[in-house]
């Protein structure tokens, strides 16, 4: 099976002079799916004329870097012309934020409108550690470490492994083992000397560790807190990790 990885936003908490906060679209034979949702990505997917491509969705963690474009996918897909639901994979915590985003959003008026989120996406819960199918793709899960259940995931059939938002682990590292691209945050600039415990993410640092024990073909680090860092971040990750090593920017693709 091949595949291919376009970056729609790579930016942390929230869209940054780089563009949208976190966002991929990972196209195969099978389908097109969106995995995570943050501010902007939407909109991206719009002005590339992607939207239509997106047949799953599949979230790492509710945080509203990840997911807050969720909303405004589901207006899109309910006005003017209402479509299909799409399948919606996340953690067990998504059945109530997306009741209350409907209690927020969702507009009384309009009979398409009144619940657009439980309206537009089926939603498949997903425990970590738990492996699914998703359009005959296979993928594989860890509980991240993160403060809110979230999702690392790797998919077999591609080499392909997404960190999400997490601290370094063994688990980590085995769920990494030998991958082909690893997409790994890198939040902070390990100079500065952030505590991230009971937080959970990487650095300069640790992204470099956890390429270099997993021994991973190509690293692609993401997800940084201030894109103004990016060289200083690459240079912490490259003391580490002596591979292939790209600093991810929102219109790049990986074909896998």
């Amino acid at each position: 099976m091949t595949a291919t990885l376009t970056v729609l936003g790579a930016s942390a908490c929230a869209p940054t002079p780089l563009g949208p906060a976190s966002g991929y679209l990972l196209e195969h034979s099978g389908g097109g799916l969106l995995i995570d949702c943050g501010p902007g990505v939407v909109a991206r997917l719009a002005a590339e004329g992607l939207l239509d491509r997106v047949t799953a969705v599949l979230a790492s963690h509710s945080h509203a870097d990840h997911c807050a474009d969720l909303t405004v996918l589901a207006y899109r897909r309910s006005f003017p012309t209402v479509q299909r639901a799409l399948p919606l994979y996340a953690p067990t915590d998504f059945p109530g934020k997306l009741d209350g985003l409907d209690e927020v959003f969702g507009i009384p008026s309009l009979s398409t409108m009144r619940t657009p989120l439980r309206s537009q996406f089926d939603l498949i819960q997903v425990e970590p550690g738990q492996s699914l199918q998703i359009d005959g793709l296979s993928v594989e899960t860890i509980r991240a470490d993160h403060p809110v259940p979230t999702l690392s995931m790797r998919f077999p059939d591609l080499g392909f492994v997404y960190t999400a938002d997490t601290g370094y682990t063994e688990e980590l590292v085995e769920l990494s083992r030998e991958a082909r691209l690893l997409l790994a945050e890198a939040t902070y600039r390990a100079a500065d000397g952030i505590d991230v415990t009971g937080h959970g993410h990487l650095d300069g640092h640790t992204v470099g560790d956890l390429g270099a024990a997993a021994e991973v073909r190509h690293l692609a680090v993401t997800h940084l807190a201030d894109p103004a860092q990016t060289a200083d971040i690459e240079a912490e990750a490259r003391t580490r990790f002596g591979g292939e090593l790209t600093m991810v920017k929102p219109g790049m693709t990986f074909e896998l």
